[in-house]
């Protein structure tokens, strides 16, 4: 369990515990998942993390509901004008699972492109 009133470790799969609010919750693997992203949106001023003018987290929350990661970030680079943007801000706020583990982008399915290939015929 984490301790914490910090909200980037939402990001991660388990269970936490605001000690203020004197909650416990679960963040499931996609929730977490969806956390991250939101952030990429929200943007965070104590990290220094610039979002988008405007977006807080119901926006951000409403925006990315229901999409696949790779949806999730090309919806984010599109918000934040640049896929650059968008990778530095998942760089930044990615909290490493692993040792020297650096956050990427998430690449396109190869069977998914394929099967859109094959739907226009090409």
């Amino acid at each position: 369990m984490i301790v914490s009133l910090d909200k980037d470790f939402n990001q991660l799969q388990g269970w936490k515990y605001n000690f203020v609010k004197k909650e416990r919750f679960y963040v499931t693997e996609e929730e977490g998942l969806l956390n991250f992203y939101k952030q990429f949106l929200e943007g965070d001023k104590i990290d220094n993390i610039i979002g988008v003018k405007g977006i807080g987290p119901k926006k951000a929350h409403k925006l990315l509901e229901g999409l696949t990661e790779l949806e999730m970030y090309r919806k984010c680079a599109e918000l934040l004008e640049s896929e650059e943007r968008a990778t530095e801000n998942g760089r930044l706020l990615y909290l490493r699972r692993k040792p020297d583990e650096i956050w990427n982008p998430p690449k396109e399915d190869p069977e998914e492109k394929e099967g859109s290939e094959a739907a226009e015929g090409v």
